[in-house]
C-alpha cells in the first residue's frame, strides 16, 4: 500500500544514511534520535488499518485537492529558498519530500541548484495526541536550548527562520481555494489548524496575520 511508503519516509528521516555528519546535519541528527521512528510507523500501520477517519485523510492526501496545495506551496520562493538552504547545509530535503512525492502520486521536487504497546486514541486529532505522546517533549526541548548555545550552525537555521519573510506563503493561505479547503477538512475534524499555524508563527516570531 502506498501509506507504507510514506511511512517509509518517517525511518530515512531518521537514517544516518541522508545527513552528511558534520555541522547542521549532524546536530539535527542530534534531535532525530530522540524520535522513537519504529513506533511511529507501527502507530502509523495500525491506524492506517483499523481507523477510518485516518484512512479518509490518507485518501485526501492521494487526491486531486491536496495535490494543487503541495505544487502552489513548493511553487513559493520563500519556501524553493529554505529548501536550497537546507540542500546546501547537507540534508537531503529533496529525497525525503519526493518519497512522500512517490507515494502520494505528487509531483516530484527538483532540487533548485530528500504498532507500540498501547491503544489507538482514534480519528486524526487521536493519532497526533498519540504521536506526540511518544516523543521525549523535555529532551527536545533541552536539546533545543543546549544547540543554541553551542552550534553555530544550529542557531543560524533558526535565526534564518525566525528572520524569514513568508509573507507569500500567508497570500497561500488567505487566497488559495485548494488551501482553504484543506483546512476546512482538518477543522471539520477537530484539528485547530489556525491554533496550529498562530503558535509556529509566534515561535518563530514571525508576526504573520492571517
Amino acid at each position: 500500500m502506498k501509506i507504507f511508503l510514506v511511512v517509509a519516509a518517517l525511518a530515512v528521516l531518521a537514517n544516518a544514511s541522508i545527513l552528511n555528519h558534520r555541522g547542521l546535519p549532524e546536530d539535527l541528527q542530534d534531535f532525530l534520535a530522540l524520535v522513537p521512528v519504529d513506533q511511529i510507523v507501527e502507530l502509523t500501520s495500525d491506524y492506517y488499518q483499523h481507523d477510518a477517519e485516518f484512512q479518509y485523510a490518507v485518501h485526501y492526501l492521494q487526491g486531486r485537492e491536496f495535490a494543487a496545495v503541495w505544487d502552489q506551496l513548493f511553487a513559493l520562493d520563500e519556501i524553493q529558498d529554505l529548501l536550497r538552504y537546507l540542500d546546501h547545509g547537507g540534508l537531503n530535503v529533496y529525497s525525503v519530500l519526493n518519497r512522500i512525492a512517490e507515494a502520494l502520486g505528487l509531483s516530484q521536487l527538483k532540487p533548485v541548484r530528500v504498532l507500540v504497546g498501547r491503544g489507538r486514541t482514534g480519528g486524526l486529532n487521536g493519532f497526533l495526541d498519540d504521536v506526540r505522546a511518544l516523543l521525549p517533549e523535555q529532551q527536545i526541548m533541552d536539546l533545543y536550548e543546549q544547540k543554541m548555545g553551542s552550534s553555530e550552525e544550529f542557531k543560524a537555521l533558526t535565526d534564518r527562520l525566525r528572520h524569514a519573510d513568508f509573507q507569500e506563503l500567508v497570500e497561500l493561505y488567505k487566497n488559495s481555494k485548494e488551501v482553504q479547503s484543506l483546512f476546512n477538512e482538518l477543522r471539520q475534524h477537530g484539528i485547530e489548524v489556525d491554533k496550529i499555524v498562530r503558535l509556529i508563527a509566534d515561535f518563530f516570531g514571525w508576526g504573520l496575520t492571517l
